[in-house]
């Protein structure tokens, strides 16, 4: 009966998948809590779907020349920290929550190392841990070089030195985005789709599933995601194509074995 009335509930939150997961995710790790120590009978949330579809955003990818069309369009309208942001997701792909709070402790010498403020449905919180580039370094001397309020150890930071809000920092995103009129368009349907500040997550994830032969698990680590969750999206992200070349990529800079023989 719980259990029925939660997915009724869910069923009212359907203008806003997203937020209504996060909700849901957020119930089933304090259910859990509950069972944990027997004050509840069982966790009611368990097995409820999720209502955000995946496949519906995977291919809403920002291109480079939209980050740069954005960039260049929020420093001329005096928002160059605006433009960070964008960078930062661009070579990060961390959730808009965790661009706003990712601190400059969170940088080391050979990576970035942050955990993810998103609680799964069962109560973890995973790392991401994201190799330091040369593009990447690029972006984090740019933001270190912010002016900022003291004690303010935030990469992101307004242009009066103050640490964004999640809020403000989405505004802005979006004056800048319709100020330079960046937009998604789908090659099969032509259906035009806003470019939120989120999709610079699955941007980042589309790259390193089409273009790098990092294992499931090694992305996971990246992303904060579990390798399951990885290999799932996988199959939306990237044409299996793309995969299969990867693969043969890898296989072809391995040393011939010669006691495999000659096959053809």
């Amino acid at each position: 009966l719980i259990h029925s009335a939660l997915r009724s509930w869910q069923s009212t939150l359907t203008h806003k998948p997203a937020a209504a997961d996060n909700y849901f995710n957020v119930l089933c790790a304090a259910l859990k809590f509950g069972v944990s120590r027997r004050r509840l009978a069982d966790n009611f949330a368990i097995g409820i779907p999720d209502l955000y579809d995946i496949g519906r955003r995977a291919r809403i990818v920002w291109t480079v020349q939209d980050v740069e069309l954005f960039v260049r369009t929020a420093e001329e309208l005096g928002l160059p920290t605006v433009a960070d942001a964008a960078l930062l997701g661009f070579e990060t792909g961390l959730r808009p929550e965790d661009l706003i709070t990712v601190r400059t402790d969170h940088v080391f010498r050979y990576e970035l190392t942050k955990r993810a403020l998103k609680v799964t449905r069962f109560g973890n919180r995973y790392y991401a841990t994201i190799p330091r580039t040369e593009e990447l370094n690029v972006v984090l001397t740019r933001c270190r070089r912010r002016h900022r309020q003291p004690g303010v150890d935030t990469l992101l930071v307004k242009n009066n030195g103050e640490p964004f809000l999640d809020f403000q920092l989405e505004n802005a995103v979006r004056l800048v985005r319709r100020a330079c009129g960046i937009c998604y368009m789908d090659p099969v349907t032509g259906q035009r789709e806003e470019l939120h500040l989120r999709d610079l997550r699955g941007t980042f994830a589309t790259r390193l599933l089409a273009t790098t032969d990092l294992t499931d698990k090694e992305i996971a680590e990246v992303m904060a995601w579990s390798p399951r969750w990885v290999a799932r999206i996988r199959r939306v992200y990237v044409n299996d194509l793309d995969h299969i070349e990867a693969m043969g990529r890898r296989w072809q800079s391995q040393p011939a074995d010669p006691a495999a023989g000659n096959l053809l």
